[in-house]
């Protein structure tokens, strides 16, 4: 994340990520805190990329892992913003739910983890 804090890289978030930040942060602090959090990620950086066209490789993504929608957008995100395969990096949590991914040989190098303990 410093690389996208300083300006060095694109950052992104999936409108999805964006509805599963703002209602986890509201169910634990309150709606006004969760858009404020929302816009502390736009002000270090990260762009909304929007999902609407990656629906059928998300699809894809859920029956071939069985990914969480959320998780399948993001991983969905994160392929079509690496097309050209430059380099595109998703940051994920210690959870297993990307395990699967991790193994993948088309999409393996997409995966990074943030942190090795799970939450």
């Amino acid at each position: 994340m410093a690389v996208v804090f300083d300006g060095d890289r694109a950052g992104y978030v999936a409108t999805i990520t964006l509805a599963e930040v703002r209602y986890s942060a509201a169910r634990k602090a309150s709606p006004e805190e969760a858009d404020a959090h929302i816009r502390r990620l736009r002000e270090v950086g990260l762009t909304e990329y929007e999902i609407d066209d990656c629906w059928q490789t998300a699809s894809e993504l859920k029956r071939k892992h069985a990914l969480a929608v959320g998780d399948a957008y993001a991983v969905a995100a994160a392929d079509a913003l690496d097309a050209d395969r430059e380099g595109v990096t998703l940051l994920v949590g210690a959870d297993d739910d990307f395990d699967a991914v991790e193994n993948d040989p088309d999409r393996q190098q997409l995966i990074e983890r943030l942190r090795t303990e799970a939450v």
